[in-house]
């Protein structure tokens, strides 16, 4: 990723790009996060740890909350790879994409069919968050099916 962003800094487009490259260490230890702590995301929610191996979402959660209000951007444009699950869903032939913009998803579309790079639009639906709910907190770090 960091060479991604000395790439863009390279090419000197005429727009603001303000990269941001969150990262973590997940360690055993006696003082490591154990299943069922309480946690608060830099939003304010409260979040139940159920496994301590998806700590990536929990970062990058902060990370873009950070972006979103520090920078105030026009896009936000996040590439982690978190899971496994997308290769599994997708394979090797798409790339997964979460956007709520129908105008970056078409442009992202386009460019990725014009250069055999192309993405599956991944649904983001309200009734997903019923599958991170928890009793203890705002929600749960991992889906029940997860």
């Amino acid at each position: 990723m960091i060479s991604l962003e000395e790439s863009l800094a390279s090419f000197e487009y005429s727009i603001n790009v303000d990269a941001v490259t969150p990262l973590c260490k997940n360690l055993p230890g006696p003082k490591a996060t154990k299943p069922g702590n309480i946690i608060y995301a830099m939003n304010g929610k409260s979040i139940e740890v159920d496994n301590t191996d998806a700590e990536g979402r929990l970062v990058l959660a902060d990370a873009l909350y950070y972006v979103s209000t520090k920078f105030k951007p026009h896009t936000v444009i996040d590439l982690a790879a978190l899971t496994s699950a997308i290769d599994i869903a997708l394979g090797e032939v798409y790339s997964g994409v979460f956007t709520t913009s129908d105008t970056i998803w078409n442009q992202l579309s386009a460019a990725g069919e014009s250069e055999y790079d192309r993405f599956w639009r991944m649904p983001l639906d309200e009734d997903y968050g019923l599958q991170i709910y928890s009793s203890n907190a705002d929600l749960c770090n991992v889906g029940y099916l997860s």
